[in-house]
């Protein structure tokens, strides 16, 4: 009797619960409206999207999410289409991309067959 019990509490305690299930998926962001960003790599289509895309001068300013198999990643990106230059951050937290004193880090030039060079190509090629 005793192992009985010990097996189904092991059982219990290892198993997820459906509840658990459903709070997994209402946590991915809603990407609903936004626009697919392509990626050359299979493995990266349909998981980057445009959230926002502000232009001055020939600077474009964007934030963009990656939709992961365990979370999600945002995403905050400079770019200089004329002089084929980016500096970007990635965060876990959308609300972190609101940050007046995010660093984007040093000017460089996008890394081809890398998914930055496919946003590069998204943007400057609109």
């Amino acid at each position: 009797m005793i192992y009985i019990v010990l097996i189904v509490f092991i059982y219990k305690s290892c198993s997820t619960k459906d509840s658990d299930k459903e709070i997994q998926v209402e946590q991915k962001f809603n990407t609903t409206g936004l626009s697919s960003i392509p990626m050359k790599d299979i493995n990266e289509n349909n998981r980057y999207f445009l959230i926002s895309h502000q232009k001055d001068n020939q600077l474009h300013t964007i934030t963009y999410v990656r939709i992961g198999n365990d979370a999600d990643a945002f995403g905050k990106m400079e770019i200089n289409c004329t002089k084929n230059l980016i500096r970007k951050i990635s965060v876990e937290n959308q609300n972190s991309l609101l940050s007046s004193n995010l660093d984007l880090g040093p000017w460089y030039t996008p890394t081809p067959d890398w998914t930055d060079k496919d946003i590069f190509n998204f943007i400057c090629n609109r």
